[in-house]
């Protein structure tokens, strides 16, 4: 192997290492976080033992659509305990924190790293990372754009739903707290 092959394989180790120091630090300010995240969005969502139909998936515990011991989606089956629950909310809120850091490029103060945890928790990464509201928080937009951008995440199966309209009050006041 010549010397280009040998850069290569080097930029990628420390591309992977990088990438590993980075979500190290990551998870060591979650986890100083966690308690934080789970009593805020376990506040949101409310804890059933016992799994309810919600939009488009069978939710249970803490509004959780994934079964973190399988690695299968929640089916009406799934039963869970709070222990339970919490575990996989924490692990939930893990993954997304790595988006929320991942794509936010402003600095954020705890709060608005709760917030936008709970916000992510409820919509997915994936509408978060193509979201309007994504793109004013990083462009520093002022709050009155980034409260509107947040408030139109208000709807359920076509209609405006007042559980989401309630919930996204309180994601703004966390985030602007």
């Amino acid at each position: 192997m010549g010397k280009i092959g040998f850069v290569a394989i080097g930029a990628g180790v420390l591309a992977v290492i990088a990438i590993l120091f980075n979500k190290n630090k990551i998870m060591e300010a979650f986890k100083g976080a966690s308690e934080n995240v789970y009593s805020f969005i376990s506040s949101l969502e409310g804890f059933y033992d016992v799994p309810y139909w919600d939009y488009s998936q069978w939710s249970v515990g803490y509004g959780s659509g994934f079964n973190w011991d399988t690695n299968t989606p929640v089916t009406k089956d799934t039963r869970v305990d709070k222990e339970t629950a919490k575990r996989w909310l924490l692990a939930e809120a893990e993954k997304n924190m790595i988006t929320i850091n991942t794509n936010v490029k402003v600095p954020l103060n705890v709060n608005q790293r709760t917030a936008l945890a709970a916000f992510v928790y409820n919509v997915g990464d994936g509408a978060f990372k193509k979201s309007t509201l994504l793109k004013k928080i990083n462009a520093n937009a002022p709050r009155a754009e980034i409260e509107a951008q947040w408030k139109k995440w208000n709807i359920a199966g076509g209609t405006v739903n007042n559980g989401l309209v309630n919930r996204r009050a309180k994601e703004i006041k966390m985030f602007f707290s």
